[in-house]
């Protein structure tokens, strides 16, 4: 009986690192809006134990050209590619399923009001075939204002460790453990306005 009761425990108190955030602003002053823009920064992103991205993205290509001729630069082509390509769509999917009847929604370009997710770190993981598996997570600030005053942020919050793989481990692609950090990240807002804003 302690062991379930500890292990309950565990997984709320892992549960709430995840899903940490600060907020600053008036979430009821968006109770009117029903539709929003999206806008992605990636800049100054932070990776665990390397000074810069770059330097994160130097140090992976050596490593990988070492055992094969190429697959360095493929690498760093899919590292930006995935941005567009897998994170934001599946940041969309993912926020939009929470609405059956679209009480809100996101990715509408021509929309009054935008959200910025600007990501601020991120840890890929890694998996070993057949071995070890360690999860993504990525932290990110989120920016909601009126299109036409990008200077007058209504509502500010920060997301910690967003986790992001598959439930089985078996994920051995970074691109796609780091595309379910977004899928939690887009989740967790969703859930947040359901709460705090409709």
């Amino acid at each position: 009986m302690r062991n379930i009761s500890l292990l309950m425990l565990l997984v709320f108190c892992s549960n709430f690192l995840f899903s940490q955030k600060n907020v600053v602003g008036k979430p009821k002053a968006l109770s009117d809006v029903f539709a929003y823009d999206l806008v992605f920064d990636y800049s100054g992103i932070e990776i665990p134990k390397f000074e810069t991205e770059e330097v994160f993205l130097e140090k992976k290509i050596e490593k990988l050209e070492e055992t094969k001729t190429g697959s360095g630069e493929e690498f760093k082509k899919s590292w930006f590619l995935n941005r567009k390509e897998r994170f934001e769509p599946r940041f969309i999917e993912s926020f939009n399923k929470r609405f059956d009847n679209k009480e809100i929604v996101v990715g509408e370009n021509s929309a009054k009001y935008t959200i910025k997710v600007h990501t601020i770190w991120m840890y890929p993981g890694y998996g070993v075939f057949a071995t070890t598996h360690y999860r993504a997570a990525l932290t990110a600030d989120i920016y909601i204002y009126k299109k036409s005053e990008p200077e007058n942020i209504i509502l500010k919050m920060t997301y910690k460790r967003m986790p992001g793989g598959s439930p089985l481990g078996v994920d051995f692609y970074s691109g796609y453990r780091i595309t379910e950090c977004y899928a939690k990240l887009a989740k967790e807002l969703a859930r947040y306005m359901k709460k705090k804003v409709l």
